[in-house]
């Protein structure tokens, strides 16, 4: 029946005729592999041209993968033979075509060369069967790595970002890949390096050159394409809505796979129900419990799950930028093991007491000298905390020497603003001035470490902007106000910045 369906090119229940004949495959596969394989891998033996020692590991609904050695180089390849059996059920046009598939899928593989793209080493044909040889990948597939536990953070957004690499160079030669899902990322076990393989959906920007239609993996296709398969849309409408931004949803949608372990939506699920879940933007988007997904890369995999395609990003190199940016992010916990817990129980007191005891000292009349080492007493606190919670082993990375930095020169511009307000005002007549500037010092310290720390320091720095502004409204009050605020900002950053959390 799916063989008429192909001859005639309808679908089936409903389902595009590729999807659903992969789906039977698949069944028919897992019930009657491991009889093939007992009645006929003893007898059996696969012959190819400068290859020996073949042995089969991979099976799939296009073609079989061995194992072997070439023997001039005796260096281990995997090599990819089109199935005979798929040639065999079909009628002399379709097996044509599925060679022509098979071997575009090789000449699109080998166009680009890229550390994190397989490669494809030679192209031939034995007995009327196409075949491809390409790096044997010594390791698992992503798919294989998440099938127990979802990977850590920091592994997943490594692998993706290196996959993204590729994936935008891919694109800048004018090709795209279709179908990238865990199943097609190796991650070689000696280096933990991914690779993206099998381009037998991918075809050149612009053309249509497709001759399955609609096909792909339905947990991992961007709705747009979801919809053309489910109203079985022609090759020629394929290609016409098919862009980078597709493999763009892909590599979210994977990304999200490595973080939690499972697809956007129930790969359990009938064929057609996922596809009918992706086109409506139905996906399971819930972080499972006891799983901790940061939310700078929950943001990333939303943005390129977008429904909308210029809603995700413009292209894969932005995505691995992003990815990139938050891998080298500070790691608070490694730079300053011990700084969230003094921060809470040294600076910000110290903050208070200090604008308690200047506005104390105000009501006395006190002299600008005393003054004015009161204001300044809350940066010993600061730097005494920054020392003894720094890392001692190894020399200081760049988180340290940036926070060091900006509080150093923090505290010069305060010195700064300080001495120069009572040459220009004179005694007593400075301090009201001097609060608002301090804040301004404040606001733009969050606002240069929100570049390369945590995004929330900017409203933070919009808080101490505004303040800024408050404090020139109501000088009176400067002191009291400024040493609680500092002490409430303390608070903010040590519960709401995730990389006191991140080790």
């Amino acid at each position: 029946r799916l063989e008429r369906a192909a001859e005639q090119g309808t679908s089936v229940s409903g389902m595009p005729f590729q999807l659903e004949y992969d789906r039977c495959y698949q069944s028919v596969e897992a019930l009657t592999g491991p009889l093939r394989q007992a009645l006929f891998a003893p007898s059996h033996h696969m012959e190819l041209p400068d290859y020996d020692e073949l042995q089969e590991i991979g099976r799939g609904g296009m073609g079989v993968v061995y194992r072997g050695i070439h023997r001039q180089t005796r260096r281990t390849d995997a090599i990819k033979v089109i199935r005979p059996d798929r040639l065999a059920v079909h009628g002399d046009h379709l097996a044509q075509e599925l060679r022509q598939q098979f071997r575009r899928e090789a000449q699109l593989a080998a166009l680009v060369a890229h550390e994190h793209i397989v490669p494809i080493y030679h192209v031939g044909e034995v007995n009327g069967c196409s075949w491809y040889s390409m790096q044997c990948v010594n390791g698992k597939s992503l798919k294989e790595l998440t099938s127990d536990s979802p990977l850590s953070p920091d592994h997943a957004a490594k692998l993706m970002e290196q996959i993204s690499r590729a994936v935008d160079q891919v694109h800048r030669h004018g090709v795209l890949h279709g179908d990238i899902k865990p199943h097609n990322i190796l991650v070689q076990s000696e280096d933990q390096k991914a690779m993206i393989t099998d381009f037998g959906l991918a075809h050149v920007t612009g053309t249509s050159d497709l001759t399955t239609g609609v096909a792909g993996t339905p947990a991992y296709m961007a709705p747009e394409l979801a919809c053309l398969a489910l109203r079985r849309a022609s090759a020629e409408e394929l290609a016409a809505v098919r862009t980078s931004a597709a493999d763009i949803y892909s590599l979210g949608a994977t990304l999200w796979c490595g973080l939690t372990g499972n697809a956007p939506v129930d790969e359990h699920l009938p064929l057609a129900e996922q596809l009918k879940n992706v086109a409506a933007g139905r996906l399971r988007l819930t972080v499972p419990e006891g799983i901790r997904i940061p939310a700078e890369l929950n943001r990333i995999c939303r943005r390129c799950m977008q429904s909308e395609p210029e809603l995700r990003y413009s292209t894969a190199g932005q995505l691995a930028d992003e990815l990139l940016h938050w891998l080298n992010r500070p790691r608070w916990n490694r730079s300053f093991p011990k700084l969230q817990q003094q921060l809470l129980m040294i600076v910000a007191p110290a903050m208070v007491l200090a604008g308690l005891g200047v506005s104390w000292l105000q009501r006395l009349k006190a002299p600008d000298s005393l003054v004015a080492l009161t204001i300044l007493s809350s940066y010993p606190a600061l730097f005494m905390v920054l020392a003894r919670a720094s890392r001692k082993d190894g020399p200081p990375d760049p988180a340290q020497r940036e926070l060091w930095s900006i509080w150093t020169g923090h505290f010069a511009a305060t010195v700064a603003s300080l001495v120069s307000l009572k040459v220009l005002l004179g005694t007593g007549a400075w301090l009201p001035l001097f609060y608002p500037i301090w804040a301004g010092h404040s606001s733009l310290a969050f606002f240069a470490k929100s570049g390369n720390f945590s995004v929330g320091y900017r409203w933070i720095g919009t808080i101490w902007a505004i303040l800024a502004i408050v404090l020139a409204l109501i000088p009176e009050a400067g002191p009291i106000l400024f040493g609680f605020s500092a002490a409430l900002t303390c608070l903010l950053i040590t519960v709401g910045d995730e990389s006191y959390r991140d080790r």
